[in-house]
């Protein structure tokens, strides 16, 4: 790491060499959920980033998939289409991740004017309270939809537990926790007419296996249904998020870390 710092320092230009260091730097081993945040598909896990490193990604979901769909005013528009997200997540306080994510859906109308292409702001906290025990799993809190319309808008608890299986050449993620409704169902602007439906309420809980061999297998509990999933590291700097959202719904999802 030293002779490629160097390198760049005295040959290369500062932009490549910070995405070249970042790659070569082994990012963390948490997984990010669709959300953008440490988790499965929608349910957060107790985990964190390295300081200094960011994760660029996205996903798209159809509408059987898509968590706010009973919305008030996507009920009286109909069916939308495929729902997109675009996110960007940092750590650089010790245990806290942010992200801050963009939403949109064409052929949607939304509230406040955002149509025909529905369009949202929101951003997500977690901070990790305290890192897993011999016995003791790990905790951590967070709030997902700081801002706007709050349709994913969730304050919660989470407990993690890795559990090392040497018979099985694999670790066992157990996770479950208690969202809340910090926002008593009001929509996130002034614009209140609309029933909003927010999601992660109530318990959840996920089961992670992985065999450390580039991909690992779920199941969650997002507090409506269950969803299953692979995810795939092809580069260890590259994350892919296959889903199925109960039984109507499938999602992609794609991320890229670095470090800074």
């Amino acid at each position: 790491m030293y002779v490629l710092r160097l390198i760049c320092h005295r040959y290369g230009q500062a932009a490549i060499c910070a995405v070249i260091l970042g790659v070569v730097t082994a990012p963390s081993a948490a997984d990010i959920s669709l959300m953008g945040m440490p988790g499965v598909a929608y349910t957060p896990v107790a985990s964190d980033l390295v300081d200094g490193e960011f994760v660029l990604g996205g996903s798209v979901v159809n509408w059987g998939g898509f968590v706010a769909r009973d919305f008030s005013q996507f009920d009286s528009k109909g069916s939308g289409d495929a729902h997109f997200t675009g996110y960007l997540t940092f750590s650089y306080l010790p245990r806290l991740v942010i992200t801050v994510r963009g939403n949109g859906m064409p052929g949607t109308e939304g509230p406040g004017g955002t149509g025909p292409f529905y369009t949202d702001g929101m951003m997500s906290v977690q901070l990790l309270l305290a890192r897993q025990g011999r016995f003791v799993p790990a905790l951590a809190v967070g709030m997902h939809d700081l801002y706007g319309f709050m349709l994913f808008n969730q304050a919660y608890a989470v407990a993690t537990h890795r559990l090392q299986l040497p018979s099985l050449s694999a670790d066992l993620q157990l996770s479950g926790g208690w969202g809340v409704d910090w926002y008593d169902r009001h929509i996130g602007t002034d614009d209140t007419e609309f029933g909003v439906p927010h999601y992660l309420l109530g318990p959840f809980a996920s089961v992670v296996a992985d065999r450390h061999e580039g991909a690992d297998f779920s199941v969650e509990y997002d507090t409506h249904g269950i969803n299953f999933g692979i995810r795939v590291r092809p580069l260890p700097w590259m994350g892919i998020n296959l889903t199925t959202i109960g039984i109507r719904g499938a999602a992609l999802g794609l991320n890229l870390r670095t470090m800074i």
